[in-house]
């Protein structure tokens, strides 16, 4: 989400993934994800319906140029996460570690927000 955020926010496309190096230990991860998340709710209460229909240039990791609206590269980020938190709890499942559910609908309900 950083590598997003900072293309759609900053107009600045990093060339590398965070490395390992930079998040040695479980807290110094978690302090970096909420700070992540603040960060990216903030740009995204910002927003205004103009900027949302504009687009973003920006080059991948891998040097690929590109240009996107901006709501699709952040819907892209939403259903990118989707994947990867199905994809983490396939293999905690196989390790016997199952996160449970992870269905949108399950979370709302235990929001309470239906």
């Amino acid at each position: 989400e950083w590598v997003w955020r900072m293309r759609c926010q900053e107009r600045v496309s990093p060339s590398t993934l965070l490395s390992e190096k930079e998040l040695p230990t479980l807290e110094i991860l978690c302090s970096r994800w909420q700070a992540e998340e603040q960060a990216m709710r903030s740009f995204l209460m910002g927003l205004s319906d103009e900027e949302l229909a504009g687009t973003v240039q920006y080059t991948t990791t891998r040097g690929v140029p590109h240009e996107n609206v901006l709501w699709h590269l952040l819907l892209h980020v939403v259903n990118h996460g989707t994947q990867f938190r199905g994809e983490a709890g396939i293999l905690l499942a196989e390790y016997g570690h199952s996160p449970g559910d992870l269905d949108l609908i399950a979370f709302l309900r235990e929001r309470g927000d239906i």
